[in-house]
C-alpha cells in the first residue's frame, strides 16, 4: 500500500483525473509511490531529460517535482521520500507544459510561445517583464530578478510542437529555430536554477538541448530509472487489488486471469538498457480497471490517444520509402529481426532522415526485446494493444502497397452479395469473395503473405477499405478470434467469426496427396478450435454468430478450403 497508512486502499479511487499530484493526493486517489526514485533524481543535481511515450506518466512525474519544490512535504505524508527529504526553502516553479500549448501556424509560433511563457511565469509568481523580445530574452530577464537557485524549471513534452509538424519540413524548421534559442537560454542560465527537468518523446538534433556544452543528462535508458513511470507487476498487485477483484467479478473470471489479460494487452515495455524491468502502460491499465464494458473489457485505450495520431502523420508522409516498407513487412509478419544500435538509440533525430524504427521506438510502438552483439537491441511490438493498432491503422496508412484500386474490390452490389453468402453460410460463395479480396493485391503485395497473420492483415485492410466493419484478434474470455466481420440489416445483427490456418504447400517435396492430407488436418484443427473455445458465443451482444474455418494456400496466396462450423451438439 502506498498512500496514507491510516486509510484503507479500498476507500481510494483510481487516478484517472488530470495528472496533478496535489489534486490526486487531496482527493484520495491512489498514488503509486515512486518518490524514492524521485529523491534520487533530485540528488543528481544536474539538468535531466527523460524520454517516454505519451500517456506514460511524465506529466504526473513533473507535477510531483513541482509540489516537492513549491510546498515541501505537505502532500507527501506516508510516502517514501518523507524519510529522505531534508527541508529547504521553497522555490518558485516555472512549469512549461508544451503539450497544452496551442498555435495555428508556424509563423505565429514565437509570438504565441512568448505569451505562453509569460502566462506560466505569472502562474509561478514570477514578475513578468513587459519588454521581453522573445521567450529566450524573457527567461534571461526573469532569472536576473530572482535570487540565485530560487527557481525550478520544469518543461513537459518539450518536443510537442515539433512532433505536430513531422510531415511539414518547412513548418518544423521554423519552430525548431525558435525553440533552439530558448533552450540555449535554458542551458546558459543553468547555474541560476535550483533544478531543471525536461520530458519529451524524441531527441531532435540541432535543438540545442543535447548539444555540448552543458548538455542535459539523459536518464531515458538508465536501468535505475526504467520504472520511474509506468507500472510494474508488483505495483499493480499492491495498489489496485480491489479493482482487479471487481473486474474479475464483473467478467466471471479470477483475479489471476485479469492480471494475465492486463499483461497481454498493456505490459511489455522495456526502457532500461539492461532490459531488467518491463512495465505496463499506466493509462491503459487504469482505463481497463475502471471500464465496465463487457464487450471490450480490455480495449486499446492508449493506442487511440494523441500518440498514434502524431505517429500516423509521420508514417503516412514516409509511406513510400524502402526502409518503411521493409519495416512494415516485418511488423506485419511479427519478425524479430528489427534492431537499432546504441548509437542510433542514443543519438538525435534528423528530421530529413528519420529512421522509422527509431521513431516507432520513441513513440512507444516498439520496445526492447533482447540484447544483441555490438551493443544493439532487437525490437518488438510490446503487447496486443499496440499490435492491433499498428496493424489496423499504421499499416493501412503507410503500406503504399495498397493501391487506390482496392477501394473497388467490392462494388455495392458485390458487398451485398458477400453479405448474403455470409448469412446463408454459403461456403463456396464466401471462399470466392475472400479470393476476390486477395486477387486485388499486386504481385509485390502478395509477396508479403508469408504467415497466417499476413493474411489477417491484408484481408482486414482490403475489406475495411471496401466498407466492411472488421476486426482481427478480437479478445473473448475463452481466447482470441483471428478475424471478425460484423454487419446488420433491418431485422438482425450478425457476427461472422473466422479461424485461419496456413497450408505450407510451397514445398516442392510435397505431393498433391500430402498437401490435401495436411489441408484436411488444418481444417479440422480450426473447426475444433472454434468449438472448444466457444467462438460461436458471440462477442457482439444480441448478434447472430456464424463461424468459419479457413485454410489459405501459401503457394497460391488464396483460399484453399473453407467450412462452416456449427456449435457442438
Amino acid at each position: 500500500m502506498t498512500a496514507d497508512g491510516e486509510n484503507k486502499l479500498e476507500d481510494k479511487m483510481l487516478p484517472i483525473s488530470a495528472p496533478d499530484f496535489e489534486l490526486l493526493r487531496s482527493s484520495r486517489q491512489i498514488y503509486v509511490d515512486k518518490t524514492d526514485l524521485i529523491y534520487q533524481l533530485v540528488m543528481e543535481n544536474v539538468p535531466l531529460f527523460l524520454s517516454r511515450p505519451r500517456r506514460f506518466g511524465k506529466s504526473l512525474l513533473t507535477s510531483v517535482f513541482k509540489s516537492l519544490f513549491a510546498h515541501g512535504l505537505e502532500y507527501f505524508h506516508g510516502l517514501k521520500i518523507e524519510q529522505l527529504w531534508r527541508p529547504e526553502p521553497f522555490c518558485k516553479v516555472l512549469e512549461l507544459d508544451l503539450s497544452g500549448f496551442s498555435f495555428s501556424d508556424p509563423d505565429e509560433f514565437e509570438s504565441r510561445f512568448l505569451l505562453f511563457c509569460k502566462r506560466c511565469c505569472a502562474d509561478a509568481g514570477i514578475a513578468v517583464p513587459a519588454d521581453a523580445a522573445d521567450p529566450a530574452d524573457l527567461l534571461k530577464t526573469v532569472l536576473i530578478e530572482e535570487p540565485p537557485r530560487s527557481v525550478v524549471l520544469l518543461i513537459d513534452e518539450y518536443d510537442s510542437p515539433l512532433m505536430e509538424y513531422l510531415d511539414d519540413a518547412a513548418g518544423f524548421e521554423k519552430i525548431r529555430k525558435s525553440l533552439r534559442s530558448f533552450y540555449l537560454a535554458v542551458k546558459s542560465n543553468q547555474p541560476k536554477l535550483r533544478f531543471i527537468f525536461v520530458t519529451g518523446i524524441a531527441r531532435f538534433n540541432q535543438d540545442s538541448l543535447f548539444s555540448a556544452p552543458n548538455s542535459f543528462i539523459d536518464i531515458s535508458f538508465d536501468d535505475d530509472y526504467s520504472a520511474i513511470v509506468g507500472f510494474t507487476d508488483a505495483e499493480i498487485e499492491q495498489n489496485f487489488a480491489p479493482f482487479i477483484a471487481r473486474k474479475a467479478r464483473s467478467l466471471g473470471i479470477t483475479p489471476a486471469q485479469v492480471m494475465q489479460e492486463l499483461q497481454a494487452h498493456y505490459d511489455g515495455y522495456a526502457f532500461g538498457w539492461g532490459i531488467r524491468q518491463r512495465v505496463y502502460n499506466p493509462w491503459s491499465v487504469l482505463c481497463a480497471l475502471k471500464s465496465t464494458d463487457q464487450e471490450l473489457p480490455f480495449d486499446a485505450y492508449w493506442a487511440y490517444t494523441g500518440s498514434f495520431t502524431m505517429l500516423r502523420k509521420y508514417m503516412t508522409a514516409a509511406a513510400h520509402s524502402d526502409t518503411m516498407s521493409a519495416l512494415l513487412q516485418k511488423l506485419a509478419a511479427d519478425k524479430a529481426d528489427i534492431s537499432l544500435s546504441r548509437a542510433q538509440l542514443k543519438g538525435t533525430i534528423n528530421i530529413a532522415e528519420i529512421d522509422p524504427g527509431l521513431m516507432l521506438y520513441q513513440t512507444g510502438a516498439l520496445t526492447f526485446r533482447d540484447k544483441l552483439l555490438n551493443q544493439a537491441r532487437s525490437l518488438q511490438l510490446p503487447n496486443l494493444e499496440v499490435r492491433s493498432y499498428v496493424v489496423e491503422n499504421l499499416y493501412a496508412a503507410c503500406a503504399g502497397a495498397l493501391q487506390a484500386a482496392h477501394l473497388d474490390a467490392f462494388t455495392e452490389k458485390a458487398r451485398a452479395a458477400f453479405i448474403r453468402c455470409l448469412t446463408a453460410a454459403d461456403e463456396d460463395g464466401i471462399a470466392r469473395c475472400l479470393g476476390q479480396c486477395l486477387n486485388q493485391l499486386t504481385y509485390h503485395e502478395k509477396a508479403y503473405l508469408q504467415t497466417e497473420y499476413d493474411f489477417q492483415v491484408m484481408l482486414n485492410l482490403v475489406l475495411r477499405l471496401s466498407g466492411f466493419q472488421t476486426n482481427i484478434e478480437t479478445q473473448l474470455l475463452t481466447g482470441r478470434t483471428d478475424f471478425q466481420i460484423t454487419c446488420c440489416d433491418q431485422d438482425n445483427a450478425y457476427c461472422f467469426v473466422f479461424e485461419f490456418k496456413l497450408l505450407h504447400d510451397d514445398d516442392p517435396g510435397l505431393s498433391a496427396q500430402q498437401c490435401r492430407a495436411q489441408q484436411d488436418k488444418l481444417l479440422q484443427h480450426a473447426r475444433e478450435q472454434i468449438q472448444s473455445r466457444g467462438y460461436y458465443l458471440s462477442a457482439v451482444p444480441g448478434a447472430q454468430t456464424k463461424c468459419f474455418a479457413v485454410v489459405f494456400s501459401l503457394k497460391n496466396k488464396n483460399v484453399a478450403a473453407l467450412r462452416a462450423v456449427n456449435p457442438p451438439a
